[in-house]
């Protein structure tokens, strides 16, 4: 489900635009903008840009207007992440416990970097300190 769907669509009633309006600026059905509007429709960037552009707001703000939201990012064919990618899926719908989650494996992952990069540091110094013990005794 397109959980930015009701952003558009409250965007839209702000700014006083008729579904019709809005099937007819998109040159989509009208049936097929209510899909979006329902969530029933997976948006790429260039639909939520069109979409933004016709809500008169950058795309940041729309996605921003979410109460809160993660982006996961779908590769593409050549496995490249990013905005070039097909897809963006917006989720708002996450629960309490699964950020706690993301929250503790962001953490996980931030001390195995610490432990990773001391590592690296212990081992340069060692390197040097056989690199000068060798250089003395030639």
């Amino acid at each position: 489900m397109n959980t930015i769907a009701p952003a558009i669509k409250r965007r839209r009633t702000q700014l006083g635009i008729t579904q019709k309006e809005m099937s007819d600026k998109m040159h989509l059905s009208e049936k097929a903008y209510q899909n979006i509007e329902n969530g029933n429709t997976k948006l790429d960037i260039a639909r939520l840009q069109q979409i933004a552009e016709i809500l008169e707001m950058p795309l940041i703000d729309l996605i921003n207007s979410q109460e809160s939201f993660y982006i996961h990012q779908v590769t593409n064919e050549n496995n490249q992440v990013g905005f070039s990618a097909k897809e963006v899926i917006i989720n708002n719908d996450v629960s309490e416990s699964e950020r706690k989650l993301f929250d503790k494996m962001l953490a996980d992952k931030d001390a195995q970097i610490l432990t990773l990069r001391n590592d690296l540091t212990t081992a340069n110094d060692r390197i040097m300190q056989l690199t000068d013990k060798l250089a003395g005794m030639l």
